[in-house]
Formats: C-alpha cells, structure tokens, sequence
C-alpha cells in the first residue's frame, strides 16, 4: 500500500514452482494495493506475452492472460505438473504449441493457492505433435497395430480447453494421426475421475488392422474409408474405467460439448481477438444413409465394442 507507480522491470531468470522463465523485460505497475504485469519472457523453448493483474486483497487473486508462441509441449505439461489431471502427461506428448490462455487463481488469506477455485480457459494449437505410450489407447488394439498405438503422430491440432470447479473439460475436437482417425470429448476431475466419449472411424481401423505398422508414421487420410463408425464411452477412474459401445451417448456428448466450445471460444476472442480451430473434415462425418433414426432404441449392429475394455487396479 504504500507503494505507487510504474518500474522497468529486466528478469535475467525466474521460476515459481516448476515453471522457469528467463530474460523477462516489461512493466511493474503498483496502484491501490494492485501490481500490473506486463511483459514478454522466455519460457519452455518459446516465448511468452503476458499481461496479469495480482490483487493484493485479504484473500489475493490473480487475472493473467498468456500468449505462448513456439512452446514446448512437453516441457508445459511437466512445468504445469500434467495440469492436476493423470491421463495425459508430459512423458507422452512432443511438438510445438501455441496457445491463448486466460487464469483466474485464488489464494487464501496466508497466501496458499487454492486449486479448487481456479479457473482456466486455453487455446491451444500443437504443430509437429506425437503422443508416446498413451495407455487409454491400447484399448484399441484389437483393431489397430500395436505398434502404431505406442507412438502416434498426428496432423496440425488446436482445441479449447477450459478448467472450472476441479473439473477439466474438453470440447469434441478431431485428430487425424498415423494410428486412427478418431473425434474425442469428455471431462476429468482433480480426483482422476474420467468420462470420455469417443468415436473411430471402423472402415479405416479394420483395414489398416491388416496392414503392417508405419514406421514413417505417416497420418491416415481423413476420410469416410468404410461404411460406419465405431462410438464408446470411456468411465469410471484412471485406475478402474470401463470402455462401451454407446453410439447415442457419444453423440449426445458431442452435441452437449459444442455450446461450451462457442462459449470458451467467445471468452477467449473478446480477450485475444479471433482464434480459429481445425475441425473435424466434413467427408468423413458420418455417413448418411447411417444417421440415426431417433426412433431406434440405440443398439444397432453398427456398433461394437472393445474387448478387454475393462481395466481394473492398473492392470
């Protein structure tokens, strides 16, 4: 409080928690109990922008908006600690990421940040991006090469993703990789309880079961290669979940997942300005003459499911 006024801030290196930064140049400004942030740092071989607002209050907060160009994908995830979730972590991920992202963190009255109140809406955009020995995909092994589940590259991807309420949400989004082309939704709580829902194109991985494995990891063609889809939900905790054939609830998923994608994205546009988002191609959307007939009660022979889709103990 007794402080007021602007200061030319030069960072030769910084770090909090695991996060490390270095050469940060910018602008400290103190007013009425509040400190301005703005400046551009190196951080996770990319550089950063930001422009954050610490409220120095009884119980503080902060308000940040980060521009990430050129980041580290894998040096994110670590440095933000896989992000209090156990699915997707820093060991599985390379490539390069963009991203726009704003914050909103709480901390109580001793100044111990309060990770049930935070709140997170991202932007994210990964060029280059490999995923290595991700286990939830095994699942898909009886159809597809096992050695192409270990490592799978996929094409240009950029998603939102919005924190809130001890709760990661992920809005539909396509990927087209070398393994199977796939569009995923679902949220994950800080206690690892996950609810997934995710759908494969089935012509392409039954054929492809056939084929040998890729080591060029070439990604497969985005298109309708076959005559339906494969639809599954994937429940329960990271340690006991259960993967079911479930077109409808796929589908409903999806569709409930759509508004919260426009609203993350109106957020973070009336923040950042336009953001635009790779989309799912229109010719491999599903195929028309298998559109379902909402008077069908859902268990159409269209629809498998995975064998050995129960896990159990980390097993």
């Amino acid at each position: 409080s007794f402080l007021d006024g602007t200061f030319r801030a030069r960072i030769d290196a910084f770090n909090y928690g695991k996060i490390e930064g270095e050469h940060f140049q910018g602008l400290l400004t103190l007013r009425n109990n509040e400190l301005k942030i703005q400046g551009e740092t190196q951080a996770m071989d990319g550089r950063f922008q930001i422009d954050a607002t610490y409220y120095a209050r009884q119980e503080p907060y902060l308000e940040a908006l980060l521009t990430a160009d050129a980041i580290d994908i894998h040096k994110f995830f670590e440095q933000g600690e896989n992000f209090g979730q156990e699915v997707l972590r820093a060991e599985h991920l390379s490539g390069d990421t963009d991203a726009r992202i704003y914050i909103e963190a709480h901390f109580d009255s001793l100044g111990n940040f309060q990770l049930e109140r935070l709140r997170v809406l991202a932007a994210l955009g990964i060029e280059n991006g490999e995923l290595e020995d991700f286990e939830m995909l095994e699942a898909f092994s009886t159809y597809v090469n096992i050695q192409d589940l270990r490592r799978i590259r996929f094409t240009d991807l950029q998603n939102f993703i919005e924190i809130e309420n001890g709760r990661i949400f992920l809005p539909a989004v396509f990927i087209q990789s070398n393994a199977l082309n796939l569009t995923i939704s679902g949220e994950h709580t800080f206690e690892q309880d996950i609810d997934y829902s995710i759908k494969v194109n089935a012509g392409q991985v039954l054929a492809n079961r056939f084929k040998r494995h890729d080591p060029k990891l070439k990604p497969r063609p985005a298109r309708r290669d076959g005559f339906f889809n494969l639809y599954y939900t994937i429940t329960g905790n990271i340690d006991d979940y259960r993967v079911e054939a479930d077109k409808r609830e796929v589908k409903t998923d999806f569709e409930q997942s759509e508004p919260r994608r426009r609203r993350i994205q109106a957020e973070l546009e009336r923040r950042f300005g336009p953001i635009d988002l790779v989309r799912e191609p229109l010719e491999w959307r599903d195929i028309p003459e298998y559109r379902e007939d909402p008077n069908d009660d859902g268990d159409e022979f269209l629809d498998f499911e995975v064998s050995g889709g129960r896990r159990e103990g980390g097993n």
